[in-house]
């Protein structure tokens, strides 16, 4: 069974699955989000799984399941709640192939995971105050897709490089990192190959665990200096990548 339910003055969509998803629901759930996405554009969604117990195999000859598809990346961002493991594990896996920012809550923070969706940020990426001259400072908010990388990072290196000669970058992860967009490494894969020499220094401050190693494989495919800090070492990383470039042996 599906109940659904919309919050228009939000764009916040939620349905609830609870058993067995029969073809009707399903159905009707297609309809209702598909109309409410052609009036929205952007939306939110929160999907509550109770319980799953299988779906009507006529869903997948759903004339509606490839709408659906299509408009994956229409939703912007997605609380998924359940108590059950595997829903979070299959979720994690598949987020890095969407832009949709998503977060994982148990049934008995629903509250908390309605908040988050009203008031979650729509960019990831943000250029601080503290960049100056040829140095630009980036603060990392949620999830990195590849709208953050066209239409902020990418142009703002640019420019200081067409300027400057050479850039220094800092990008502050933090704690509030929620990992990054297939679409969006592609894009640091060939910003990076292009732009390698065109760095003087590169810090990267909290982040993900292979941050580390990241900053180390970096160091030894560009000619510049990459290092990695701790996420509540950004007063560090500050100094040490305005500090003069160490003179080559």
């Amino acid at each position: 069974m599906i109940t659904y339910n919309e919050i228009p003055e939000s764009k916040i969509v939620e349905f609830t699955v609870d058993g067995k998803i029969n073809a009707e629901d399903y159905h009707k759930l297609a309809e209702n989000f598909l109309a409410f996405v052609e009036k929205h554009d952007k939306v939110r969604v929160l999907k509550q799984i109770k319980s799953f117990e299988g779906f009507d195999l006529e869903i997948l000859r759903e004339k509606l399941l490839g709408e659906l598809l299509r408009h994956q990346g229409n939703i912007t961002h997605a609380a998924v709640v359940s108590d059950e493991p595997w829903i979070e594990q299959i979720g994690r896996f598949t987020a890095p192939a969407f832009a949709c920012k998503t977060r994982f809550f148990k049934c008995a923070d629903i509250e908390e995971a309605r908040e988050w969706l009203k008031t979650a940020t729509v960019h990831s990426l943000e250029v601080t105050a503290d960049s100056k001259d040829n140095f630009m400072c980036f603060k990392v908010y949620d999830k990195l897709t590849h709208e953050d990388y066209e239409k902020t990072l990418i142009p703002t290196l640019e420019a200081a490089i067409k300027e400057y000669g050479k850039a220094r970058m800092l990008v502050d992860f933090g704690k509030e990192y929620h990992g990054i967009e297939v679409a969006a490494m592609w894009d640091d894969t060939k910003f990076g190959m292009k732009h390698r020499k065109d760095f003087e220094k590169i810090a990267i401050v909290g982040g993900p665990s292979w941050s580390a190693w990241a900053a180390k494989l970096g160091e030894a495919m560009m000619p510049c200096e990459v290092k990695a800090f701790d996420a509540t070492a950004y007063d560090q990383a500050l100094k040490w990548v305005l500090e003069p470039v160490k003179a080559k042996v």
